[in-house]
């Protein structure tokens, strides 16, 4: 039976607790894959995802929607991606298999919140 207790994650202060702002960096992990004709980015910490048509315009996808949880999470007072669980076992075994480590990537800010470092794997 799958434990998500037994998966790395991040260190148990790190995990925002209610009330909690979101100041400075935040690394998401996420595992990135084909779906047929899209790419899809699936966060780990958290069960976000999302997709896109190419590669490219996946990494703005992804940014698109973590700044957009914060930026809810901040007009709310509560610590960015409160109650989202953590992604199904199956990507974490992805992201743990993947061949490629993508560099982690700073994205450009989309607006003036603090945006995520993304630690990305691209999968087979």
């Amino acid at each position: 039976m799958y434990d998500q207790a037994t998966e790395p994650g991040p260190a148990e202060s790190a995990v925002p607790k209610r009330g909690d702002v979101m100041h400075g960096e935040h690394t998401i992990r996420a595992v990135l894959f084909q779906e047929g004709d899209w790419w899809v980015a699936q966060c780990l910490d958290y069960d976000i995802a999302t997709q896109a048509k190419k590669m490219a315009e996946l990494y703005y996808e992804l940014e698109r929607i973590l700044v957009g949880h914060i930026v809810v999470a901040q007009e709310h007072g509560i610590a960015p991606f409160t109650g989202i669980p953590r992604a199904p076992k199956r990507y974490w075994d992805l992201f743990r298999d993947a061949l490629v480590k993508l560099e982690p990537v700073k994205p450009q800010a989309l607006l003036d919140v603090p945006s995520p470092v993304m630690d990305l794997r691209a999968a087979a």
